[in-house]
């Protein structure tokens, strides 16, 4: 019920994690992780979710469904 510390953009080749203070951190998205995982293994499965395409997939609806319901 509570928005996330972190919100995320990609730009080009970045992942862009805007603090909750930020300006546009409402339009990011963001992933829950369970917790427990090493830094490299949620740098792994953050690399998997964007390269899949899930995470661009979940903006876009995400966004559509803001701007057009």
């Amino acid at each position: 019920g509570t928005s996330p510390d972190f919100s995320l953009f990609v730009e080009e080749d970045r992942v862009i994690a805007e603090p909750r203070s930020g300006p546009r951190h409402a339009y990011g998205f963001f992933c829950t992780v369970k917790g427990g995982l090493s830094e490299s293994e949620m740098g792994l499965l953050m690399e998997k979710w964007l390269q899949s395409g899930e995470a661009y997939q979940e903006f876009l609806a995400m966004n559509v469904c803001r701007y057009n319901c």
